[in-house]
C-alpha cells in the first residue's frame, strides 16, 4: 500500500461532476466513430493480456512494478482512442481524454487519486505520462 505521507491529494479541489460530464461528452463523440467497437475490443484484449502477465509485485499500490503496469494500461487506452482521431473535434476530445486517463492512471497506481504534491523520493508516474502525452 502507498504510504499516505508520500502523496498529498486534495479531493476538495477536484471537480468530479465537471470531469464526469466532460468525460461523458468525449466518450459520446468517440462512440459515434465507425471504428469504436473494434478499438474497444482491441483495448480490452491487450489490457487483459497485460494484467494476466503482470508480476505479483504489480498488485502493490505505489510500487515500481505497479507503475510499469499502470503506464502500460495508459498507453493501451490512449492508443485505442488515438486510432479514432480523424478531425480537429476528435483531436480535441482525445486531448481531454488523455487528461482524464492521467487521473485514472494515478488512481490505479496510488489507490488514492491524482496528487497535488509529490514528496521528494516518492515514486511518480507523472514523467512517464508526460512522455506518453506526445501523441
Amino acid at each position: 500500500m502507498t504510504d499516505p505521507r508520500v502523496f498529498i491529494v486534495d479531493l476538495a479541489a477536484f471537480n468530479f461532476a465537471a470531469a464526469a460530464n466532460r468525460l461523458a461528452d468525449v466518450i459520446k463523440l468517440f462512440k459515434a466513430q465507425p471504428g469504436f467497437p473494434s478499438a474497444q475490443v482491441w483495448m480490452r484484449d491487450r489490457m487483459n493480456r497485460w494484467t494476466q502477465q503482470a508480476p505479483l509485485e504489480s498488485r502493490a499500490f505505489g510500487s515500481k512494478a505497479r507503475s510499469r503496469l499502470v503506464l502500460s494500461m495508459y498507453n493501451i487506452r490512449a492508443a485505442a482512442f488515438f486510432r479514432q482521431v480523424t478531425n480537429i473535434e476528435t483531436q480535441d476530445a482525445f486531448m481531454d481524454l488523455l487528461d482524464e486517463l492521467r487521473h485514472v492512471a494515478w488512481f490505479e497506481f496510488s489507490g488514492i487519486g491524482t496528487p497535488t504534491e509529490i514528496r521528494d523520493g516518492a515514486l511518480s508516474i507523472d514523467e512517464g505520462i508526460s512522455r506518453r502525452k506526445r501523441w
